[in-house]
């Protein structure tokens, strides 16, 4: 909080300031003072039409929305797409919802997808509700990359 001197009626006398709102939202990054942490969403689009989703941070009910956001706007313009969640220090039930409706997007744009999950914040949630059997999950971007674009046909 900052103060600032205060009028000459009251001589010398500092009233506190409220503090400036420092909220902000660029492509990619979410902060704001009442959720002190911060998510980064970084696409990079490779050769053959593969997206790559990179995503750094806390993966909960603030964060989620933006990587939606990311999704939905890359997965319709992609041939296949990897989920790099090897950044993401927590995975909440908002972000494991994402995850699903992701794969729901995918089947039915007909996108092969992945996503890379080797830190316990994210394998421990996967487990715990079930879905590391059901999603697509791949310990690195370059088994994850190699599992989407390889030959539809190949096992």
């Amino acid at each position: 909080m900052t103060t600032q001197p205060n009028d000459s009626s009251t001589s010398g006398v500092e009233r506190p300031q409220p503090p400036k709102p420092r909220s902000h939202r660029t492509v990619g990054d979410l902060w704001s003072d009442a959720h002190p942490h911060r998510i980064s969403v970084d696409v990079h689009r490779g050769a053959g039409g593969v997206v790559e989703i990179r995503v750094f941070g806390e993966l909960d009910m603030v964060g989620a929305p933006l990587l939606r956001e990311r999704i939905n706007e890359e997965m319709p313009r992609c041939r296949a797409l990897v989920l790099d969640l090897g950044g993401v220090d927590f995975l909440g039930t908002a972000g494991l919802s994402i995850l699903l409706e992701a794969a729901q997007q995918a089947e039915h744009a007909n996108v092969r997808w992945g996503i890379v999950a080797s830190r316990h914040a994210v394998t421990h949630p996967l487990q715990a509700v079930g879905l590391r059997d059901v999603l697509p999950i791949h310990p690195s971007v370059a088994v994850a990359t190699h599992a989407v674009t390889r030959s539809r046909g190949a096992s």
